[in-house]
C-alpha cells in the first residue's frame, strides 16, 4: 500500500528484493497480488510526472515478476500491454504526454514489453493479434521501428527494440490453429516499414557493431518469411479472403489487414529483390558472426520463400556458395549444410529445378563475366568472385568431369583462366641477381640461405592481392581434382602452342591442375582415372617441359671474345657481374620484358617438374634418365630465379624418390650424369652448358663424388686443351668450383701462422729454434735454386725446364718409393697447370677468373708443400706480369692472389717478390700518393682508390708472412709513408697505419728511424748523464702533416715493447 500511495524507488526496490527471494511457485501463486501495485505505479506514470528512476525500477520489478511466472489472465495481459505501449509513445511529438521519457526509461519499458510477450501463454498472447487490436499492433511495431531507425538512439535500445519485434512476429501462437497462415496478412502492411528500417541498419555504418547487424538481418529475414512464405501465401490464396470480409469490425480496421493476392505479391517483389541485392553485397563482411548470420538468412529464404522469391534464388545461392568457401568453419559448415538441404529438398519435389542445373547455369554466367570483373572490380570484390568460382566447382564436385567433356565449355573455361592469370613480367628485378652458375662466384652456403628469397615472385597483370591469387590457383587445383586430367592438360597445351602470349598462364595452370590431381585418391567416385593414365600425362609433360628448346630459352651463348672491363667504371670487389658473359648480338636486341618472360617460363617448367615428382612419387626413379640432367643443368644457370627454382626442384625430386638428400640423389645417379656430360662434350658447340652440370655436382655433393666424376674432370681438361682459345670462358668456372669443392671437402689442417711480437723475457726451446732455422734454410736454398735456373736460362725455355724438373721429380719419387699424392691434390695440380696459360690472357675477365683459381688452388695445396712450391714456380713467370697490367681490376686481384701465396709459401717467394713485384707496386703507390692528396669524396669510388686501399691493407701482412728485412722491408715501408699524411683520405691513412704496425713486427728499428724522419715529438733521452743528447733530425717537436699518425704509431710501438707483467 505504501508503494501505491507514495511511489518511490525505495519501495519498488524492496518489492523486487522480496520477489527475487521467493520460489517460482510462490511467485506464480501471488502473481495477481504482486502485479496490482506495479500496474498502479505504471498508470500513475502515464498521467503524472514521476521521477525517472521510479519508472525504471518498476519496469525492472515487472521483469523479475514475469520471469518467475507465466501470465494466464487475458484482461491483465491486455491491461499491461496497453499501459506499456502508451508509455512508449511519450516523446516530443505527443502533446498529451506529461513528459518525454529518457533513453533509460524507454529501454526499461521496451524490455518489460518484451518480457510480457515472452512470458504469456499462447491463449493470452492470441489477444494481441485479434483483428480488433490490429491498429494497436501496428502502432507498437511502428514505434519499435522508429527506435531502430533513429541512429542517435543508443545501441542497447535499438537492439532491445529488434528483440521485441522478433517476439512479436513469432508464430508459435498459431501453429496448432487453422488460421496460422493469417498471421502473415496482419504483418503484410508493416512489411515495407520493417524491411526498410532493417535494411538501413544492415547497410549502415560498420561502427554500429556486428550484434546490431546480425539482429537486423534476423528481423528482416523473419518478416520476409512471415509475409512471403510459400506455404502461407499458397494457403491464403487457396482459402480466399472470406475470413477478412466476415469480420465484425469497422471497414477502416479491415483495410489494415492486407490481402496477399498475386497483385500484392507482384507489387512487393521488386522492392524485395532490390533489398536482397543490397544485402548480398555485404556477404564478405569482416566479422565471421555476420557472415554466419548471412548463412541463416539465405537458408531461411531458400527454404520458405523459394517460389515467391524465385527470381532471387540464384543470387541467394551465390551468397551461400561463397560462404561455403569461408576460412571459418563456423561459417563454411552451416553454409554447406544449407546447400545440401536445399539440394535434397529440390530433388524430392517434383517439377523443381535440380540444384546441379542451377549451379551449372550460374557457373557459365560467372565464367563469362569473370575476365571483366577481375579487370574492373576492386581487390575485395575480386576475392569474392574467385571464392564464388571455387564454391561452384566444389559443389558440382564429380559433375565437373561430365561438364568438362563438352568442348565448348572446357574451351571457354580454359580461355578465361588464361586471361585472368596473365603474368606480369615487366619487373626488372628478375634479372638483377646472379645464381649458382655465375662463373663460380656465388658461395654455396649463401645461396642455400637465400634460395627461397630468390624464387621468382609471381605478379599478375589484373590483380595484386595474394588472396585472389591463392583463390584462382585453388580453382585450377579443384579442376584437376574433379576433372579429367588428360582432357584438361591437352586443352591447355593446345592454347600453349597456339599463342606465345598464353604460354606463361598455360604452364602455370597445368602445374596447378596436376597438383590438384595428385591430391585425390584413385577411388574418387564418378571420375575415371588410372595410374597408367596419370603416368602417361606426366611423361608427356616432362618431355615437353624438358625439351632442348624450352630448356635453352633464357640461356646466352658463350662467346669467344668478351668486352674488356673499363677500369674507370668497374668495381674492384669480387662481383658476379665481372664474370657474366655479354649477350650475343641477336640476344642483345631482346627487351628486358622478353628476357624476363623467358626466365619466368623456364622457372614454371622447373616447378612443373617438381609437381610431376610429387604426383608420381617413387616411380619418378624410372624417369630420372630424362629429368635429372636438364634440371641439374638449370641449377648452373647465371640467373638466380632459375638456379634457385632448379635447386628446389632437385629437393622435391630427391624427396619423391625417397632419397635422404640431393647429395644422395646425385651420387646414386652419378654414372648417368657423367655419361651425359661426356656425350654432350663431344658435341660441345650444341651443348655448351654441359660443364655446368659437373659444377653443380661438385657444389652439392660430398667428397665421395670426386672419384665418381674424375673421368668427367679429365675429359673437361682435355676438351679445354683442345679448345683453349675459344671455350676457356666456359670451362674455367667449372675448374674454379672444383677448387672450392676441394677446400670444402679437405679443409687446410695447419693454417699459416703470422709472426707476433714476442716479449723480451719470452724464452724459446732451443730444439724448436734449430728446427725452424733448418727448415728456413732448406726453403731458401730451394727458392734460390729455382731463381738461378730461371735467370740462367732463356725466358722461353723456362716452361720446358719446369716440365723437365717435374719429370725428374716423378722419377725421384718412384725411386724413393714415395706415395702418389691424393686424388684431390692431383686434381688441383691439373687445374693449376692449365690455368697458368690463361693468366696472361688479353681478356681481363678471363684473367680475373684465372687468378681466382690460382688463389683458391694454392690454399688447397697449403698442406702439401712438396706439390705447392713447384707449382708456384711454374705459375710465377706469367703471374708476375699481372702487376703491370693496364686493367686496375686485374692488378687488384693479383695483389689479393699474392697475399694468399704469401700466407701459403712466404719464404719461398720472398726473393721473387722483392725482385719482380715490389718495384712496380712501389711505383704505383708513390705515383698515386700525389694524386690522392686533397681529393674529394668522389675519389673514393674510383678504381685507383680501391687499388691503393688494397695495397695498403695487404702489404704489411705480406711482408710479415715473407719475413722481409733489409732493403725489401725498406721498399715496402717507404712506399707506405706518404699515406700517413693527414691530406690523404681517411681510409687510406687508417690502412697505412695498420700496415706499418705489422711492419714493426719485422724490424721495429727500421720503422722507428723512418717515422722519426717524418716527425719526432722529442729528442730521445740519453741512457746516462755521461752521454750528450744527439739531434739526428731537424724540427723536433714541430707539428706537421704526419704528426698525428706518427704519434699514434710511436705510442703503439712503446706499448708493444713493454714486457708482459
Amino acid at each position: 500500500m505504501q508503494l501505491v500511495q507514495s511511489p518511490s524507488t525505495k519501495h519498488v526496490q524492496a518489492i523486487t528484493v522480496e520477489m527475487r527471494s521467493f520460489d517460482d511457485e510462490v511467485v506464480q501463486g501471488l502473481q495477481q497480488f504482486l502485479i496490482f501495485p506495479l500496474r498502479t505505479v505504471l498508470m500513475q506514470c502515464t498521467s503524472q510526472s514521476l521521477p525517472e528512476q521510479v519508472l525504471i525500477e518498476t519496469c525492472q520489478a515487472l521483469n523479475v515478476l514475469l520471469s518467475k511466472s507465466l501470465l494466464h489472465n487475458k484482461a491483465v495481459f491486455m491491461d499491461l500491454f496497453s499501459i506499456l505501449t502508451n508509455l512508449m509513445f511519450f516523446d516530443k511529438t505527443n502533446s498529451m504526454a506529461p513528459r518525454c521519457l529518457s533513453e533509460e526509461e524507454k529501454m526499461a519499458v521496451v524490455q518489460a514489453l518484451c518480457t510480457l510477450i515472452t512470458k504469456s501463454s499462447d491463449e493470452v498472447l492470441h489477444e494481441v493479434y485479434v483483428p480488433s487490436n490490429i491498429a494497436r499492433l501496428g502502432s507498437v511495431v511502428s514505434q519499435l521501428v522508429a527506435f531502430v531507425s533513429d541512429t542517435k538512439t543508443s545501441r542497447s535500445l535499438r537492439s532491445q527494440a529488434m528483440d521485441t519485434l522478433l517476439v512479436l512476429m513469432q508464430k508459435r501462437t498459431y501453429k496448432h490453429k487453422e488460421e496460422w497462415w493469417q498471421h502473415g496478412s496482419r504483418f503484410a502492411g508493416l512489411l515495407p516499414g520493417i524491411s526498410t528500417a532493417m535494411l538501413k541498419v544492415v547497410i549502415g555504418d560498420s561502427k554500429q557493431g556486428h550484434q546490431l547487424f546480425c539482429k537486423a538481418l534476423d528481423v528482416w529475414t523473419e518478416v520476409a518469411c512471415l509475409t512471403l512464405g510459400d506455404e502461407s501465401l499458397s494457403r491464403e490464396q487457396n482459402e480466399g479472403f472470406a475470413w477478412i470480409d466476415g469480420l465484425q469490425m469497422p471497414q477502416r480496421l479491415k483495410e489494415l489487414i492486407t490481402r496477399r493476392d498475386e497483385n500484392w505479391v507482384k507489387s512487393v517483389l521488386p522492392r524485395m529483390e532490390f533489398m536482397i541485392k543490397e544485402i548480398s553485397k555485404l556477404k564478405k563482411h569482416d566479422n565471421w558472426k555476420v557472415r554466419r548470420a548471412f548463412v541463416k538468412w539465405g537458408d531461411c529464404l531458400l527454404c520458405q520463400c523459394e517460389k515467391s522469391l524465385s527470381n532471387c534464388a540464384s543470387l541467394i545461392l551465390e551468397v551461400l556458395v561463397l560462404l561455403m568457401t569461408d576460412s571459418y568453419t563456423q561459417v563454411a559448415a552451416p553454409a554447406k549444410a544449407a546447400l545440401e538441404k536445399y539440394r535434397d529438398r529440390q530433388s524430392s519435389i517434383e517439377g523443381c529445378r535440380p540444384l546441379v542445373e542451377i549451379l551449372k547455369e550460374n557457373l557459365y554466367s560467372l565464367v563469362t563475366s569473370l575476365p571483366r570483373r577481375i579487370r574492373m572490380e576492386d581487390e575485395e570484390e575480386k576475392g569474392a568472385v574467385v571464392g564464388l568460382l571455387n564454391g561452384y566447382i566444389s559443389l558440382l564436385g564429380n559433375n565437373m568431369s561430365a561438364l568438362l567433356l563438352s568442348l565448348p565449355h572446357v574451351t571457354r573455361l580454359a580461355k578465361v583462366l588464361v586471361q585472368v592469370l596473365q603474368l606480369d613480367v615487366t619487373d626488372q628485378k628478375i634479372l638483377e641477381e646472379s645464381g649458382m652458375g655465375a662463373k663460380g662466384s656465388t658461395n654455396l652456403s649463401n645461396f642455400l640461405q637465400r634460395v627461397n628469397v630468390m624464387k621468382p615472385r609471381k605478379v599478375f597483370v589484373h590483380f595484386r592481392d595474394d588472396n585472389v591469387k591463392a583463390g584462382l590457383l585453388k580453382a585450377c587445383r579443384l579442376l584437376g581434382f574433379y576433372g579429367d586430367l588428360s582432357i584438361l592438360v591437352e586443352c591447355f597445351l593446345d592454347l600453349y602452342r597456339e599463342s606465345a602470349a598464353h604460354q606463361l598462364s598455360c604452364v602455370l595452370i597445368i602445374n596447378e591442375i596436376l597438383a590438384g590431381h595428385g591430391e585425390r585418391k584413385d577411388t574418387v567416385e564418378g571420375v575415371f582415372s588410372t595410374e597408367s593414365g596419370r603416368e602417361d600425362v606426366v611423361r608427356m609433360l616432362l618431355e615437353e617441359y624438358l625439351s632442348y628448346d624450352n630448356m635453352t630459352l633464357c640461356e646466352t651463348k658463350p662467346q669467344t671474345q668478351l668486352v674488356p672491363v673499363s677500369s674507370s667504371s668497374s668495381s674492384s670487389s669480387p662481383s658476379v657481374s665481372l664474370y657474366l658473359m655479354d649477350d650475343c648480338d641477336a640476344e642483345a636486341q631482346q627487351t628486358a620484358t622478353t628476357r624476363n618472360k623467358a626466365i619466368m617460363l623456364t622457372c614454371l617448367f622447373l616447378e612443373g617438374v617438381a609437381v610431376c615428382a610429387k604426383v608420381t612419387g617413387k616411380k619418378l626413379r624410372l624417369m630420372l634418365t630424362d629429368a635429372l640432367y636438364p634440371v641439374a643443368e638449370k641449377m648452373g644457370s647465371e640467373v638466380s630465379a632459375v638456379s634457385s627454382t632448379a635447386y628446389l626442384t632437385l629437393c622435391h625430386m630427391a624427396e619423391a624418390c625417397q632419397y635422404s638428400s640431393v647429395d644422395e640423389l646425385i651420387q646414386s645417379n652419378a654414372d648417368y650424369l657423367v655419361n651425359s656430360i661426356s656425350l654432350r662434350l663431344r658435341h660441345f658447340h650444341r651443348h655448351a652448358r654441359a660443364p655446368s652440370v659437373l659444377s653443380v655436382m661438385l657444389q652439392l655433393c660430398t667428397t665421395n663424388i670426386l672419384s665418381l666424376v674424375w673421368d668427367s674432370i679429365v675429359e673437361i681438361l682435355e676438351t679445354l686443351d683442345e679448345h683453349h682459345a675459344e671455350q676457356a670462358v666456359v670451362f674455367l668456372p667449372v675448374l674454379y668450383q672444383l677448387t672450392l669443392a676441394v677446400a670444402r671437402w679437405f679443409p687446410v689442417q695447419h693454417t699459416p701462422q703470422q709472426a707476433k711480437p714476442t716479449s723480451p723475457k719470452a724464452k724459446a726451446d732451443p730444439a724448436e729454434i734449430v728446427q725452424l732455422l733448418v727448415e728456413r734454410h732448406r726453403t731458401r736454398l730451394q727458392a734460390e735454386a729455382y731463381e738461378e735456373e730461371a735467370a740462367a736460362e732463356d725466358p722461353h725455355t723456362v716452361e720446358e725446364e719446369a716440365a723437365k724438373m717435374a719429370e725428374e721429380g716423378e722419377l725421384e719419387e718412384k725411386a724413393e718409393e714415395k706415395k702418389e699424392p691424393p686424388l684431390h691434390v692431383k686434381a688441383v695440380k691439373e687445374v693449376l697447370s692449365r690455368t697458368k696459360h690463361l693468366v696472361s690472357s688479353s681478356d681481363p675477365r678471363l684473367t680475373l677468373l684465372a687468378l681466382d683459381i690460382i688463389q683458391q688452388g694454392c690454399l688447397d695445396l697449403a698442406d702439401h708443400q712438396n706439390e705447392l712450391l713447384p707449382m708456384v714456380h711454374q705459375l710465377w713467370q706469367s703471374f708476375k706480369q699481372r702487376f703491370q697490367d693496364t686493367e686496375k681490376l686485374v692488378v687488384i686481384k693479383a695483389v689479393k692472389t699474392l697475399h694468399r701465396l704469401c700466407s701459403c709459401c712466404g719464404d719461398f717467394i720472398r726473393q721473387r717478390v722483392e725482385k719482380d713485384v715490389l718495384p712496380s707496386l712501389k711505383s704505383c703507390l708513390e705515383k698515386q700518393a700525389q694524386i690522392s692528396r686533397q681529393c674529394g669524396s668522389s675519389y673514393h669510388y674510383t678504381v685507383n682508390f680501391k687499388l691503393q686501399l688494397t695495397l695498403l691493407s695487404t702489404l704489411g701482412e705480406m711482408a710479415l708472412q715473407m719475413g722481409l728485412d733489409g732493403a725489401g722491408l725498406e721498399q715496402v715501408l717507404y712506399c707506405c709513408l706518404p699515406y700517413l699524411s693527414q691530406h690523404q683520405p681517411a681510409k687510406l691513412q687508417q690502412a697505412c697505419v695498420e700496415s706499418v704496425k705489422q711492419l714493426m713486427m719485422c724490424d721495429a728499428d727500421i720503422v722507428w728511424l723512418a717515422l722519426s724522419g717524418l716527425y719526432m715529438p722529442a729528442v730521445p733521452a740519453p741512457p746516462s748523464h755521461h752521454f750528450q743528447p744527439v739531434t739526428v733530425f731537424k724540427g723536433v717537436g714541430e707539428n706537421n702533416e704526419y704528426s698525428t699518425s706518427v704519434t699514434m704509431l710511436f705510442q703503439h710501438m712503446d706499448s708493444s715493447s713493454k714486457p708482459d707483467t
